[in-house]
């Protein structure tokens, strides 16, 4: 091989690496968006505790405090439909929710940033959309 076409082969591949850490716009591209950051903001009294799996693998625990945040990165191009399905309990409250769905977030999270944020408050959990607050999901409420 010519030195000339190893140069260009070198190029070639230092501009893909390059290109492909930025982010691209629309659902053709999850090539190029190996990860996506849910971010979950836990905004109750009582201490949350939160089972999670990533495209169907378990997470380990979680406990947060008020206040406290927990990032979890979703494997994106890891399989066709990526997700983040998490089982939460905090005091009374609990659920099993799908806090990530990439067909169904896309749209809704910031794309720019490559993140979903969820504010789990007393009264539901919300995401962060559209430039506020939006209740997606209400808990379980036990006796």
């Amino acid at each position: 091989m010519s030195s000339s076409l190893k140069f260009q082969l070198s190029i070639l591949v230092y501009l893909f690496f390059f290109l492909s850490s930025f982010p691209f716009y629309g659902t053709s591209t999850k090539f190029f968006m190996p990860f996506f950051n849910v971010n979950v903001i836990d905004e109750l009294i009582d201490p949350l505790d939160m089972d999670c799996a990533i495209n169907g693998i378990t997470q380990p625990r979680v406990s947060l405090r008020q206040s406290h945040l927990h990032k979890y990165s979703v494997d994106v191009g890891a399989q066709e439909e990526a997700t983040l399905l998490c089982n939460m309990t905090s005091g009374p409250r609990s659920g099993s929710f799908l806090l990530f769905k990439y067909s169904r977030d896309i749209p809704r999270c910031e794309i720019k940033d490559k993140r979903c944020t969820w504010n789990l408050m007393p009264t539901g959990l919300y995401l962060f959309f559209n430039s506020q607050q939006n209740l997606i999901f209400n808990w379980t409420m036990s006796s």
